[in-house]
């Protein structure tokens, strides 16, 4: 990925941002931070993690490997029951089914 050919490359280098929804407190959001920041492949400067929407960020630099299952172990191991699909989407799908 951080070798894709994009048009601002030398400005701005290709990333991606994971998107991870959990039940957050401003306490735990600062705990999935710290979580964010020692989990290799993601740039820790760069996540966030918002209480009021529930979303944890993390741009993933391309600079290691590194899986969703990764990430989402790291956040267990936080204590973050943290997930890849918003609770609002799966509302959504329950009641159309």
């Amino acid at each position: 990925m951080n070798r894709a050919q994009t048009p601002h490359r030398e400005k701005v280098p290709p990333t991606l941002t994971l998107v991870l929804f959990a039940d957050l407190d401003a306490e735990s959001a600062s705990t999935a931070l710290a979580a964010c920041r020692k989990i290799e492949g993601v740039d820790g400067r760069a996540c966030q993690a918002d209480a009021k929407t529930g979303e944890i960020q993390l741009r993933i630099s391309g600079e290691e490997k590194v899986t969703v299952a990764q990430i989402l172990t790291a956040m267990t191991d936080a204590g973050i029951k943290a997930q890849t699909t918003s609770p609002k989407a799966q509302d959504t799908a329950k009641k159309s089914s």
